[in-house]
């Protein structure tokens, strides 16, 4: 994508909106919500030119949902691991 595109994506207030309501809704805090609306727009940033804007949105909710998978694996493992440990130490 060329700059100018990212600059006519990142300058349009609906697609900012949709990045910023898609982060908050699926993540489950505000670093986290911070850190997916980083996550979108890197994606955005990688589209091929001649995308359209509604053709952002499928990607930009697929990039939210991976940062925030990507944000609770490592404590959905830690919280594995104490149980386990609980489990065989007790």
């Amino acid at each position: 994508m060329t700059p100018e595109t990212f600059d006519r994506f990142y300058t349009d207030a609906s697609l900012r909106g949709f990045v910023s309501d898609m982060a908050k809704r699926l993540s489950p805090s505000r670093e986290a919500a911070e850190d997916a609306e980083q996550e979108c727009w890197l994606a955005i940033a990688q589209a091929p030119d001649g995308v359209h804007v509604d053709g952002l949105r499928a990607a930009i909710v697929t990039s939210v949902a991976s940062a925030v998978w990507q944000e609770r694996k490592p404590r959905r493992a830690a919280k594995m691991w104490i149980r386990v440990l609980k489990e065989n130490i007790l």
